[in-house]
């Protein structure tokens, strides 16, 4: 309702002698699509690959027991695979191609089953994951199970893990001792008087595994170090080195989280001179990836 000063004819209002002109919203989105449509006309087709990186990927592609290829012309940020009846390899694209520069593509298992899926590169690129202070080139991902995902960018030559880490459960961890070692050791050494444990369950890129490691007989100081590791020396007995110290003198077992080598292994050491201790570890129970 007007008030005093004021008249409305719908187009235009009057106020203290000025006049203003009232756009309808309709017409100024007509005049953005205009604007828009006009811009686009000149541009690229979606095809060329320069172009269509420019905009953003938004689709989901579902695929159903079956391997696939991811194209350096599709327009899809995320593959689901459903491995329901057999292991299955998705081929990632030419991470060198133009198209493929900073592209972002998240992979998910999304069986119900006990299948995996693989990724595989589009020739000799490799699979960049950082771990702690290393940066470690893998020829090959894997997805274990139903929920596993990672996202993967591509840097004009290699595919680069962006996504974090996080914990996964085994759904069906192996039962009884994966390694044991009776007596044998030498005292306060990791190689070759040590025990090495290859972590194979758990899949390719993982960075760590969380398992029980317990010891009978004499009891010793265990160490670990992930295989290879120089950050921690092959005598692990000094104070500087305790933090990779994960059972004590007088404890028999634990339940530890310990850093794996790119190959899925770790070394353990004893020291006390408890060269007769036996030790077992476990099935790891949950994965970081």
């Amino acid at each position: 309702m007007a008030g005093s000063g004021q008249t409305w004819d719908g187009t235009f209002r009057t106020f203290d002698g000025a006049t203003k002109k009232v756009k309808d919203i309709d017409t100024k989105i007509e005049d953005i699509i205009l604007n828009i449509e006009t811009r686009l006309q000149g541009m690229t087709p979606i095809t060329d690959s320069t172009y269509r990186n420019l905009l953003l990927r938004n689709n989901v592609n579902e695929v159903d027991n079956q391997a696939y290829v991811i194209t350096d012309i599709d327009n899809y940020n995320e593959i689901w695979v459903n491995p329901s009846s057999a292991d299955r390899i998705v081929t990632m694209p030419d991470p060198t191609a133009s198209g493929n520069l900073y592209r972002k593509i998240k992979i998910k298992n999304v069986g119900a089953g006990t299948y995996k899926i693989t990724l595989a590169p589009d020739a000799a690129e490799t699979f960049n994951v950082l771990s702690g202070n290393e940066e470690w080139t893998l020829s090959s991902f894997e997805l274990l199970q139903s929920g596993d995902w990672c996202e993967f960018i591509g840097n004009g030559t290699n595919w680069i893990k962006c996504n974090e880490a996080y914990w996964h459960l085994f759904n069906n961890p192996g039962v009884g001792n994966l390694a044991t070692k009776v007596g044998g050791w030498t005292d306060d050494q990791f190689t070759p008087g040590g025990l090495q444990v290859t972590y194979s369950s758990a899949p390719i890129g993982s960075l760590a595994v969380r398992t029980i490691i317990n010891q009978s007989s004499t009891l010793g100081v265990v160490f670990y170090r992930k295989s290879g590791d120089a950050n921690i020396s092959n005598t692990p007995g000094a104070s500087s080195e305790l933090s990779h110290r994960i059972i004590f003198l007088t404890d028999s077992m634990s339940q530890c989280s310990m850093w794996l080598s790119s190959d899925k292994k770790v070394e353990l050491s004893v020291l006390n001179a408890a060269t007769n201790t036996d030790l077992f570890c476990q099935y790891p129970i949950e994965y970081l990836q």
